[in-house]
């Protein structure tokens, strides 16, 4: 991975290509009451998602020299990478030229963030 605006130019083309992926998805025809099948109801894994935060966490620790922490308290402010993906995230959100699910450019949870940086 390379820092600097390279780095941030390949993450946004990831970025862009998952949303279209998504907006593509939601386009295809439903047939009524065929569902997916062997999906159990519930939260599902979003792998496209995890491994952007993984790549946001290696550039912030790169870039930064600066480990990368998932904290929010209710008194006071986030941890600075939290901070920094919802800031991505919202970049993302307003540069994208395609209309998009409301949904699609919502940042991750601090959960998510915390256990993907548990995991990395």
């Amino acid at each position: 991975m390379t820092p600097g605006l390279p780095g941030i130019a390949a993450l946004h083309n990831e970025v862009e290509a998952i949303r279209e992926e998504y907006v593509r998805a939601q386009n295809q025809p439903k047939q009524k009451g065929v569902g997916p099948v062997g999906m159990r109801p519930g939260n599902k894994p979003n792998r496209e998602q995890k491994t952007f935060i993984r790549d946001l966490a290696a550039l912030y620790e790169e870039v930064l020299a600066s480990q990368p922490t998932a904290h929010d308290t209710a008194s006071g402010p986030s941890s600075p990478f939290l901070r920094f993906i919802h800031r991505v995230f919202r970049e993302f959100r307003e540069q994208s030229e395609l209309p998009v699910d409301p949904h699609g450019y919502y940042p991750p949870s601090v959960g998510t963030v915390r256990n993907v940086l548990r995991s990395r």
